[in-house]
């Protein structure tokens, strides 16, 4: 397969393999990287793709494996940090910060979704406002003022939860 073959064969799918990327790693970045090694591994895997019929499915599959290769690796990478930890490092207050976090996970996934979409775009993906103006085609002046409103409501939400309890 020369490379036109390969590109009218691929490049279509290209954004549907980011979107799965994306829903499995929740990361921009990692599912980038993801979509980009997909491609790769289907480049040096031309020859055999002749035989496929169902190129997209092949295309998904493969990317599927991957992100979850990445996804074990940071599994990997958080148990190793753990194990490597001394033994005088302070095991509360990092489970206070856990708490705090799984809490605020919670309270995020309790927005409205267009209020959950911008934080989330926000905060775990370092989109800007302008980015996340194009991603959801609200403009970028309401994307301040939701992201605003939503960061207070969150804090007075967040604040209302008796962690010690």
């Amino acid at each position: 397969m020369d490379a036109a073959a390969f590109k009218q064969k691929f490049l279509p799918v290209s954004r549907k393999l980011y979107v799965v990327a994306f829903r499995l790693l929740e990361n921009r970045q990692d599912a980038e990287d993801a979509v980009q090694e997909t491609f790769a591994k289907l480049w040096a895997k031309r020859a055999e793709l002749q035989q496929i019929t169902n190129s997209e499915a092949f295309a998904i599959v493969t990317l599927r494996n991957i992100c979850l290769d990445i996804l074990k690796s940071k599994k990997m990478e958080f148990t190793n940090i753990d194990e490597n930890m001394p033994e005088n490092h302070n095991f509360i207050s990092e489970l206070e910060v856990r708490d705090k976090i799984v809490i605020i996970r919670k309270l995020i996934n309790n927005l409205p979704a267009a209020q959950r979409k911008i934080i989330k775009l926000k905060i775990w993906d370092n989109f800007s406002d302008e980015e996340i103006a194009l991603a959801t085609g609200i403009g970028a002046g309401n994307i301040r003022v939701m992201l605003s409103r939503t960061r207070k409501l969150l804090k007075e939400r967040f604040l209302k939860i008796d962690i010690t309890a």
